[in-house]
């Protein structure tokens, strides 16, 4: 009895299979439509043994389709049922909400200057060591990829930082020795000058007169900075009534000296009381110049 009814379920089988192909189900279409620009959806495998037929295409331009479709354009979902898809007449549209794309662009009013304004901000509070290009980033509120289409490395950052304190330092000069009448007087006032931005901007003058940064002539603006400031006490010498041909020589001098004695001072090797450091720095200048001449 069990061999006789599994052979006849085996028959039962062949008998639906037999009957299957004779009389097929009919075809299931399911019409999918272009959003309003007119892109085509995307076609996924088993479309053609589905019959799913795109509107405004023939069959044969399916092949076209695959290897033109847009990744960004609207689609129906795979995970999508089928019965999800309406069935509509020919030339009507179905609107599909477009995910908002990926930016890789980074918008800033001026992100250098907001950079350099960060830098100076962790400069003065810790040195240049504390300065990352990361860091500044997330200061400035940008991904970081944003900070090396300005600054390829933190030197070139560091160079601009000392650019903007040799410009900073330059006006300042320019304006105490604009005050006083040209030769010692205006050289004096220049001196105290560069040493109250010294004692103000510690960190900065430190890396303006430390190392030098542009030792291959790669920053260019730096060194134009750094002749305006120094012009100031060129012009003082001038003054003075010193040749033409030595004023530029014993600027140099005059400089180094006096860079060298307000770096003694900010690091206390040099014990000046604060409240005497003006008259300190004045007293050393009167020499220096005097000397020089």
């Amino acid at each position: 009895m069990p061999h006789q009814r599994a052979m006849t379920g085996s028959h039962d089988r062949q008998a639906r299979d037999n009957d299957r192909r004779a009389n097929p189900d009919p075809p299931v279409e399911i019409d999918i439509f272009y959003d309003a620009k007119g892109h085509q959806p995307l076609q996924y495998a088993g479309d053609r043994k589905r019959r799913i037929r795109y509107h405004g295409r023939e069959d044969n331009e399916l092949g076209a389709i695959e290897s033109s479709v847009r990744h960004d354009c609207s689609c129906i979902s795979e995970r999508e049922p089928l019965s999800a898809a309406r069935t509509a007449s020919p030339g009507s549209e179905r609107q599909y909400a477009r995910p908002p794309r990926q930016r890789d662009t980074f918008r800033h009013g001026n992100l250098p200057e907001a950079l350099l304004d960060a830098a100076l901000v962790r400069l003065e509070a810790d040195g240049a060591e504390s300065i990352s290009l990361r860091e500044l980033a997330s200061d400035a509120g940008v991904n970081h990829r944003a900070v090396y289409r300005h600054f390829p490395d933190k030197l070139s950052l560091l160079a601009r930082v000392a650019e903007r304190g040799w410009q900073q330092l330059a006006q300042r000069l320019k304006r105490s020795a604009a005050r006083k009448a040209p030769g010692e007087p205006a050289l004096v006032a220049a001196s105290v000058e560069f040493f109250l931005f010294a004692r103000d901007h510690a960190n900065l003058f430190h890396l303006m007169g430390g190392a030098r940064i542009n030792t291959e002539g790669g920053f260019p603006d730096l060194e134009a900075a750094i002749i305006d400031a120094l012009q100031v006490f060129a012009v003082g010498f001038a003054g003075t009534g010193m040749a033409p041909d030595i004023v530029i020589e014993r600027t140099a001098i005059f400089v180094a000296a006096l860079q060298g004695v307000v770096t003694q001072i900010l690091h206390r090797r040099l014990h000046v009381a604060p409240a005497k450091a003006k008259s300190f720095v004045t007293d050393i200048c009167r020499m220096l110049i005097k000397g020089i001449r």
